[in-house]
């Protein structure tokens, strides 16, 4: 039992330098005007990039990191994600930590190649996202571990697979996020597991860009869509 305070206990259990420590506490507290002698930068917006076709592609952009503290303490604390879903994906290597702090949701084509990865700021102040991937593979969480599900249900980002998998455990369905809004991540799934698009769903953002695709996925597949929000209809491939 140790004494200290907060920005103590950030900086141990979270690995955080004595500047990030306070500035991340001071920023969870509402306080964003914490520099007195410097031009204040204001709370960044999440940020997503995608690698464009005519740049080098490279599967992860920072090395991977020893420790995954942050992207534990983030996962479980923040976004309240089960701390045994979180610690079963690290431990299989599904999820990691890269030297600049970010979470790591790894990628795989049907070999078990690493083909890119889905990152996250673990940093709320300050939000990013990056998704590497372009051969049309998934961050996948697969419940039941059977070779050939029968069904699927696509996501737009890494935690939503996980927050949607947290809820229902006992889903029989094969859960990919599509790190954005990506009909090649549904149109390749679809393809390797030999899964039906009557037996797939889209759940997407309710928000214009999730609508849209979700529109798009209904008129050209033939895939039911429904919006991540309270709709009962969200349990069909539950």
């Amino acid at each position: 039992n140790k004494g200290g305070n907060a920005v103590n206990f950030a900086m141990e259990v979270l690995g955080l330098e004595y500047r990030q420590a306070l500035e991340d506490l001071l920023s969870f507290n509402g306080y964003t005007d914490f520099r007195s002698h410097e031009t204040v930068t204001p709370v960044q917006t999440e940020k997503q990039e995608q690698p464009t076709e005519d740049e080098p592609h490279v599967i992860l952009p920072n090395e991977l990191d020893s420790k995954t503290n942050r992207t534990y303490a983030y996962l479980t604390k923040t976004r309240g994600i089960p701390d045994d879903i979180v610690k079963s994906l690290i431990d299989n290597g599904s999820i990691a930590q890269d030297i600049r702090g970010n979470a790591v949701f790894k990628i795989f084509d049907g070999n078990g190649e690493l083909t890119g990865a889905e990152l996250t700021s673990t940093n709320t102040s300050h939000r990013f996202k990056q998704t590497t991937e372009r051969g049309g593979n998934g961050f996948t969480i697969n419940p039941t571990g059977t070779e050939k599900p029968q069904k699927v249900i696509f996501f737009e980002a890494g935690i939503d697979t996980m927050s949607y998998y947290a809820l229902h455990r006992d889903t029989d369905a094969l859960l990919v996020s599509m790190g954005g809004l990506k009909d090649k991540v549904v149109n390749t799934t679809l393809e390797r597991y030999g899964i039906t698009p009557a037996n797939a769903l889209i759940a997407t953002d309710n928000d214009e860009a999730g609508r849209n695709f979700a529109q798009k996925m209904q008129e050209t597949l033939g895939i039911s869509a429904h919006q991540l929000t309270d709709d009962p209809l969200f349990e069909l491939c539950g």
